[in-house]
């Protein structure tokens, strides 16, 4: 029976003593990455009694022996749960409580959260090889089959708790296919990632195995170190959320850097300004290709390095920029029409949502579930033009309702993006105000030394968009605070709004 441990044991026969991964200074070869791999599954197989789709908590950075961890799961049956591990105590001490019976895994850096949170028996990541040898015998049973669950990732909780999102082997392997051959990534490619393994980003680590590619990975982003690494290991395939492109847009010690190497750069995570990705492409003279996906989802569709190219080329193509890309083959993608008498009328603007073999699996005893029709809401809005692209409009509980009027925040995010000369970084949110309800509230990053006045910025926005999305009020803020993702993060923005400017 196929699954992904099968999937890897092939790129293993195919590759051998080639190097399937490189953690800055160490490197595996897949033929060692394998041996590993077998004695961490069957150490995990016998911490849970032979007990299959049990899970696994994973408190730990990225790793090899992390990675390790994952195919052991997938060779026994086993759930891999990796935990984010900038979690808090109290949050850590209620997401344990849900699973009582987990195996639970943490590396050194993170066992004294564990600790705190009064978490027991629990294995310490750095040990688990040492402390099991091929002599010892166990009986890992049949191992994992299609349709059991081979990851559970947790929502990153920006409205609330996390939810639980399972993915199956069978799923996970469709993805694995479609996604790479769309985006043309084959066991040639070196590819490079400061991704953590507890998001869906993350995970391309593992696909990136399971295609025979070697995969150069990190446990935190630094800039230098990241452009060092990627220099000597001639990485090809890079990817980044748009939050670390625009650090190294801004940083001046980038151009010292040797480029040469890199093919393509995939973002993704969040929306990109068009003009920093115009920016992008003149920098880093190589291909660019954004991939739009959720946790629940996987990526949905990819804006090719041929769409950024025709955009970059024809300026009548420039909005192709402003869309996430056309959907995968596989994945069908449908909106579910908002009744705006502006955004409703004149562009189709709803949540999307999304069909496709590798959607999550939900459990329904917890009160998750898709449409009647098997379609996921994905909390985005946003339309489909007549040539199949998909536009965001920003997420459904960041709709803005002004005097009655719907103002979707990225809209007059892009608007005040364009003004590239003195605008470094912004955010648009909705404050409650007696009169119209909520307002449009812009937060507005500087670039340094500039002047840029609250004025002036309406002012911009009250020639390029619709009078009633302009801000009525602007605040300059020396940074965006970031949540987990490195995406800004509005929940905290707004709580800063809320205590130090709209404080009654």
């Amino acid at each position: 029976m196929m699954s992904l441990w099968k999937l890897f044991e092939r790129s293993v026969q195919l590759y051998h003593k080639k190097t399937a991964l490189v953690e800055v200074n160490r490197r595996i070869s897949f033929d060692d990455l394998w041996e590993i791999s077998r004695r961490m599954g069957r150490r995990l197989w016998k911490e849970a009694k032979g007990k299959k789709q049990r899970r696994v908590l994973i408190l730990a950075r990225n790793s090899i022996e992390e990675i390790a961890v994952f195919l052991g799961c997938f060779q026994t049956g086993l759930i891999a749960c990796p935990v984010n591990w900038r979690h808090s105590a109290k949050e850590l001490q209620k997401l344990l409580a849900k699973y009582p019976d987990a195996v639970l895994l943490s590396d050194q850096k993170s066992m004294e959260l564990m600790r705190q949170a009064g978490a027991e028996n629990v294995l310490l990541l750095e040990e688990m090889d040492s402390a099991w040898s091929d002599g010892d015998k166990c009986d890992l049973g049949n191992g994992a089959e299609p349709e059991d669950i081979a990851v559970q990732l947790f929502t990153s909780g920006s409205t609330g708790t996390p939810k639980e999102v399972g993915h199956t082997h069978s799923g996970l392997m469709m993805y694995l296919y479609t996604y790479a051959l769309e985006s043309r990534w084959t066991a040639e490619e070196i590819y490079q990632t400061s991704a953590n393994l507890f998001h869906l980003s993350g995970f391309s680590i593992i696909l990136s195995l399971l295609i025979g590619s070697t995969t150069v990975f990190f446990d935190h982003f630094d800039a230098v170190e990241f452009l060092q690494v990627m220099e000597r290991e001639k990485s090809s395939r890079v990817s980044m959320i748009p939050t670390l492109i625009i650090r190294l847009l801004q940083d001046k010690r980038m151009p010292a850097f040797d480029f040469s190497s890199v093919k393509k750069i995939v973002y993704g995570g969040s929306p990109m300004n068009e003009h920093v990705v115009l920016q992008a492409m003149e920098q880093f003279h190589c291909q660019m290709e954004q991939a739009y996906g959720a946790t629940e989802s996987c990526c949905m569709a990819i804006l090719l390095p041929e769409d950024h190219q025709r955009a970059a080329d024809h300026a009548q193509d420039r909005k192709i920029l402003r869309s996430a890309g056309r959907p995968l083959p596989l994945v069908q993608i449908r909106i579910r029409q908002e009744t705006d008498k502006e955004e409703g009328k004149q562009q189709g603007c709803g949540e999307i949502e999304v069909k496709s073999p590798f959607l999550c699996t939900w459990d329904t005893k917890k009160g998750q579930h898709n449409t009647a029709d098997g379609y996921h809401p994905t909390g985005d809005m946003g339309w489909v033009d007549s040539d199949g692209y998909v536009y965001l409009a920003g997420r459904k509980h960041d709709l803005i309702i002004s005097g009655g009027e719907n103002v979707y925040p990225k809209e007059v995010e892009d608007c005040i993006a364009g003004m590239t000369d003195t605008v470094k970084a912004v955010c648009v949110l909705g404050m409650p105000e007696p009169c119209w309800g909520e307002i449009v509230v812009a937060c507005v990053v500087r670039k340094e030394n500039v002047s840029l006045s609250e004025d002036e910025v309406i002012s911009w926005c009250r020639r390029h968009i619709a009078g009633y999305k302009k801000p009525k009020k602007v605040i300059f803020c020396d940074y965006l605070p970031e949540n987990a993702n490195g995406k800004v993060s509005r929940p905290l923005l707004r709580k800063y709004l809320e205590e130090h400017i709209f404080a009654k």
